[in-house]
């Protein structure tokens, strides 16, 4: 399990406790949880290798916490590559280039220019995306690596801030939602 996100609220008033309260907040979250994987399964709509966006919901006396995660398998790999980046040109400031071998056969062979899935983040491309049309057969590539595109970074950044729509926003509404059911009168 790859943890995209992980939000966590603690409740600091008693009256937030109460079980219709847990339990409106607990349904926001479920809806926005799924409305959250919506968008991100939307960005990456075209890649053969779809990742499986999943959620986990606890709430207890202490704190509500809402997870967005990935499956850690091949396709969650590759999203987590395209996402972060790899190599020099990635996220990791220590990542230096690394050298691609074929595995299984006696040599690699690939296209020139490359065909891109996803634009990487501030528009960068790879410098082999404008290279002359032609097919590159050799026995090892030293690889810069790739640009990191932070697939869903606005959805993220919208769900931590405090705008209409974020974790912050749902869970009051969910509180609020809950104190009018039970007949106590919130602003």
């Amino acid at each position: 399990m790859a943890v995209s996100v992980k939000m966590t609220r603690r409740p600091q008033v008693v009256r937030r406790v109460q079980p219709a309260v847990i339990a409106e907040v607990k349904k926001a979250y479920i809806e926005l949880a799924k409305k959250t994987n919506k968008k991100l399964i939307q960005e990456i709509s075209d890649w053969e290798h779809q990742p499986t966006f999943r959620y986990r919901t606890e709430l207890n006396k202490k704190k509500w916490t809402m997870t967005l995660f990935h499956n850690d398998d091949e396709s969650g790999n590759i999203y987590d590559w395209v996402s972060r980046g790899t190599g020099e040109r990635g996220d990791d400031p220590n990542a230096t280039r690394y050298t691609i071998t074929p595995k299984t056969a006696d040599y690699l062979k690939f296209n020139l220019p490359m065909e891109i899935k996803t634009i990487g983040d501030g528009g960068k491309f790879a410098p082999s995306f404008y290279a002359p049309k032609m097919v590159v057969i050799t026995q090892s590539v030293s690889a810069p690596g790739i640009f990191p595109r932070h697939l869903g970074k606005i959805t993220y950044e919208r769900l931590k801030s405090k705008k209409s729509g974020s974790f912050h926003n749902e869970t009051e509404a969910a509180i609020k939602r809950a104190f009018r059911s039970m007949g106590i009168y919130v602003g």
